[in-house]
């Protein structure tokens, strides 16, 4: 029986015997609600952007989970796991991911961040069931690093009979971004 809805229902058995014969009752069944179904996130991942330069509490992503159980075990409560699971914060109830700690969001360091949103029901401890995805944070570059010379010393020389010299010498910087 998995319609947790049900309460009430006809029983009529019938004898072998010829005549045969049938008696019916009514059964009252009293079905106690079970943590039979797990969380399932609306999508198999989530892809974001977020830029380099975000504030403290930007919005990232929303993630999203339902779960078929009836009462608490069908209401769903999000975290977060992974390495960077404390560098980003999930609202329990709505799923909105923001920046907790822009710090990590350094594209010169890493082009991509991967956390987990964890969905899980409000079962008792040891009966909780959740279901993790992925979410891939892409990390948007800004210009905010100066250029700088890998060298410090430049040498060129110069002839005294040219009277003009549209270049000395040729170099570039190395920037970061």
């Amino acid at each position: 029986l998995d319609n947790q809805k049900l309460e009430m229902f006809g029983l009529i058995v019938y004898d072998g015997g010829v005549p045969q014969k049938s008696a019916t009752a009514t059964v009252i069944a009293n079905i106690q609600n079970m943590n039979d179904e797990t969380p399932t996130f609306l999508q198999k991942s989530y892809d974001a952007k977020v830029a380099e330069n975000a504030d403290r509490y930007t919005h990232v992503v929303t993630v999203s989970a339902t779960d078929n159980d009836e009462g608490e075990y069908g209401e769903v409560k999000y975290s977060l796991a992974g390495t960077y699971r404390n560098a980003f914060e999930i609202d329990p109830k709505d799923g909105v991911i923001t920046v907790l700690d822009p710090s990590v969001l350094d594209r010169e360091t890493a082009e991509h961040i991967t956390l987990q949103a964890v969905a899980s029901d409000y079962a008792q401890f040891g009966a909780v069931k959740s279901s993790t995805i992925p979410i891939n944070i892409t990390i948007l570059d800004v210009n905010d690093n100066q250029p700088s010379f890998e060298q410090h010393d430049f040498f060129a020389t110069i002839v005294d009979n040219i009277p003009y010299y549209p270049c000395l010498l040729y170099t570039s910087p190395s920037p970061r971004d």
